[in-house]
């Protein structure tokens, strides 16, 4: 178990780690769990959340689709923080989790995510970390999104068109075109955009990454290629 993180985003919760082959008894005072499954069997886990409904923070080594789907059928009340990490599979559909509030999701074999039923309406954070990523459907606009940290070189799209409370936004992908409305967003400080592939960049944009807090713009050529254009902003030129 060592390899994995295995402590809560949020430290200063009460936390306990099972595997598949335990049952977390009822306890009031555990608001976060990280589950740990070596092998496909979720039935414990079942149970230990059925005990459970109480918690805060949920954090999955290795699990599936039929699991994600247990658990918003749950309709856990106070669970603001989702991890799915070391997820098994190529297609991941977020069904309504509609209290979370920071969402992770992490796979070397996931190709397609759908979070169209995700009735995340206050979701604050997003970070995807998915090299083979391909498809990425997303509600069109996240009043409350305010951090997004996505690693997905192969991506073409970025699916979300609004996202008024924007304020640190990084990126590796291969965009065919920017995200929208990007020089519209007035709270955004923060940008790291790493483009694999040529792509248009807005002279507005370009000013919003020399005033932004170690920011940066790059654009390869292509995955693994050579830089064709750079933007720094002016904290970061010697």
């Amino acid at each position: 178990m060592s390899e994995f993180d295995l402590a809560p985003y949020n430290d200063e919760l009460k936390f306990s780690i099972v595997d598949e082959n335990e049952v977390l008894a009822s306890n009031d005072s555990i608001e976060a769990i990280i589950f740990v499954f070596n092998k496909p069997a979720f039935k414990n886990a079942e149970l230990s959340i059925k005990n459970n409904p109480q918690v805060k923070e949920i954090k999955l080594f290795g699990s599936n689709q039929d699991f994600v789907n247990f658990l918003s059928a749950a309709k856990l009340p106070k669970l603001s923080y989702l991890f799915i990490e070391r997820y098994v599979g190529i297609s991941l559909e977020i069904p309504a989790f509609p209290t979370v509030e920071v969402l992770t999701i992490q796979s070397s074999q996931l190709v397609n995510l759908n979070m169209l039923n995700a009735e995340m309406e206050d979701l604050a954070i997003i970070d995807i970390d998915a090299p083979k990523l391909e498809n990425w459907s997303a509600a069109k606009s996240y009043s409350e999104l305010g951090l997004i940290n996505l690693v997905a070189p192969q991506l073409a799209l970025f699916p979300i068109e609004k996202m008024p409370g924007i304020s640190q936004f990084s990126y590796y992908c291969s965009f065919k075109a920017l995200p929208l409305n990007l020089c519209s967003y007035k709270e955004i400080c923060c940008i790291s955009f790493s483009n694999y592939g040529p792509i248009e960049v807005e002279e507005c944009f370009i000013k919003m990454v020399k005033k932004g807090v170690y920011s940066d713009i790059t654009i390869y050529d292509k995955i693994d290629g050579k830089i064709i254009s750079e933007t720094l902003s002016n904290d970061r030129k010697e």
